[in-house]
């Protein structure tokens, strides 16, 4: 049975990388709707780390997940999808997005976490809630991966999504790759760790094939 993948990207966008996973999910049977935040233009200046956690910040929340939920319904209707089960995975703002959508909307089965940030410092008028305080609503199981040498994702706050998580009732699963920085999936990087990568690869594959496949609710 098909099931379908909203897929949401780094802050890069619908790039060369992205267009594989997606691929690479069409290969182990997903659908799949890719979340193009930038309506088919270049992303913004990405050259320093400045210009990223500006773009970052100027990402509309809800905006992006509205985007996510029409996605999510259209994969509830394409011809190619047998059963109504819809997962999420995203990477870096994307598993930010995973998560937010998990927790914002119905129809969200599974979620997959990449590095996603867990707490907003401060709250504005495209960032209005933190991730972490989604967590209570959180409506789906979730997997999550974190590389131990995450500059932006510090142990503390590992520990307090663990614990969200824990008290929200929903099955999860919290992986720790030791010494992988930020981005380790992307192998275009330096930041790029292949095992972690694999690893990661193979229990996010797991994971969206037991609860939106085979596991009956």
């Amino acid at each position: 049975m098909q099931a379908g993948i909203v897929l949401f990207p780094a802050i890069a966008g619908v790039n060369d990388y992205i267009r594989l996973r997606a691929r690479q999910l069409g290969e182990a049977g997903f659908a799949v709707e890719v979340v193009d935040y930038y309506d088919g233009s270049a992303p913004p200046d990405l050259s320093s780390p400045g210009k990223i956690q500006a773009a970052v910040a100027a990402l509309s929340d809800p905006d992006v997940l509205a985007t996510a939920h029409a996605a999510c319904e259209r994969l509830r209707t394409r011809a190619d999808v047998n059963g109504p089960r819809t997962g999420t995975l995203g990477f870096c703002i994307g598993g930010t997005y995973a998560m937010l959508a998990g927790s914002s909307f119905d129809g969200v089965d599974a979620v997959a976490n990449y590095y996603g940030t867990i707490r907003y410092e401060h709250r504005t008028q495209s960032k209005p809630v933190s991730p972490l305080d989604s967590i209570a609503a959180l409506q789906a199981p979730m997997i999550a991966h974190y590389g131990t040498a995450d500059r932006f994702v510090p142990a503390s706050d590992l520990q307090t999504l663990e614990e969200a998580l824990q008290t929200a009732g929903k099955p999860y699963e919290l992986f720790r790759y030791g010494g992988a920085p930020h981005a380790f999936d992307e192998d275009f990087r330096p930041a790029y760790r292949p095992v972690a990568a694999r690893e990661a690869w193979q229990r996010t594959l797991t994971f969206l094939d037991w609860y939106l496949r085979r596991n009956s609710k």
